[in-house]
């Protein structure tokens, strides 16, 4: 639960917030990958016993299985060829805004010793009309060095838990739709060169667009629940 320890981290791009404890720091915003890859944020904790723990949010659209149980099969053998001495140490799933996500903690070493990672996945799958679907694997990877683990995942989870998503929906800005004539929300028709802004609503688990104007509407962005402490 939120405390006047935490900090409201919102992120206008994707339209999403988190609370982050006290010494977190973003690291970097928005940086746009080779496409289907997204990298919305990523933070910093304070030092630790060796090293600073930190957490990299990535969305990525499709290219795989939505399948929680199937994606952690998938990811277990390719984190065994690509890590030394990988250990996975425990799986599941559970649902975050109704939509199902893989929990993976998994240990392995690197020239600078024993790292300890928590992975996890939330698969959102909405439609686009009636016969299309979009994919979207919302990530966050999470790690630090293994002695410090247990002080570390507390804050992993503890953000993780916190993730809040604007009333619109989570934005995609290197989505493109084509097609769309006016905004969802108020009928504007979009003029030529306007770029509709594409979005995960969740509510009605469907893929739509809206204008700019209803984009930064108060309402339709994450609230920051420690204005009032």
């Amino acid at each position: 639960m939120p405390t006047s320890k935490n900090i409201f981290y919102l992120n206008k791009e994707s339209n999403f917030a988190l609370s982050l404890p006290v010494g977190w720091e973003v690291v970097y915003e928005n940086h746009y990958g080779e496409f289907p890859f997204f990298e919305p944020v990523r933070i910093v904790g304070p030092q630790g016993i060796k090293t600073k723990p930190y957490i990299t949010i990535v969305t990525v659209f499709g290219g795989g299985t939505n399948n929680p149980l199937e994606y952690m099969e998938e990811a277990e053998r390719e984190f065994r060829k690509l890590f030394m001495n990988f250990r996975l140490d425990s799986k599941n799933v559970h649902n975050i805004f109704l939509f199902p996500s893989a929990w993976m903690i998994f240990t392995y070493q690197n020239e600078a010793g024993f790292r300890k990672e928590l992975n996890v996945s939330i698969f959102f799958v909405v439609r686009i009309n009636e016969s299309k679907i979009l994919e979207l694997r919302f990530q966050f990877i999470c790690e630090t060095d293994e002695q410090q683990a247990d002080k570390d995942f507390t804050d992993f989870e503890r953000i993780i838990n916190s993730l809040q998503i604007g009333a619109a929906g989570i934005r995609l800005p290197q989505l493109t739709l084509a097609g769309v004539k006016s905004c969802l929300f108020c009928d504007k028709p979009f003029t030529d060169g306007e770029k509709p802004n594409a979005m995960i609503n969740l509510k009605s688990h469907r893929l739509i667009s809206i204008c700019d104007k209803c984009k930064d509407k108060p309402e339709n962005q994450p609230i920051d629940v420690l204005s009032d402490l």
